[in-house]
């Protein structure tokens, strides 16, 4: 696995959904409370700490709704099975609450993804998140 190749594609995911989405609200049913970018006088720009969970999440969502280019320059390990089960990942993560890797692996293999590839897009998703 080449981790500079995987740093460098969430960093521009990450990157790229922060510009698409400027301040970050995850205030819907399924997503629990309300989590804001704040600025602060003392430094340019300070993120709470739930922030980056809800921005790595949009990322993943984002990424997979809409980037095939993006998926298609994962590594090669992660690349089919996330392409091939984008829309089973899509459905399994907007029920789940918690993105926890077991989670995401039992959800994925309930509705039809092989365990192996379960595995691996899990492995690719808590990573970003």
């Amino acid at each position: 696995m080449n981790k500079g190749k995987i740093i460098s594609f969430t960093m521009a995911t990450v990157i790229g959904a922060t510009a698409l989405l400027g301040t970050v609200s995850t205030a819907s049913a399924n997503e629990g409370p309300r989590t804001q970018i704040t600025q602060s006088t003392n430094s340019p720009q300070q993120v709470e700490p739930q922030a980056w969970s809800a921005i790595g999440k949009a990322a993943v969502k984002f990424l997979l709704r809409n980037s095939d280019k993006l998926i298609k320059s994962l590594p090669a390990k992660y690349r089919g099975p996330v392409y091939k089960w984008r829309n089973k990942t899509l459905s399994v993560l907007d029920d789940l609450d918690v993105w926890k890797e077991s989670a995401i692996i039992a959800g994925l293999v309930k509705v039809g993804v092989p365990p192996a590839e379960a595995r691996l897009i899990a492995q690719w998703v808590s990573w970003v998140v």
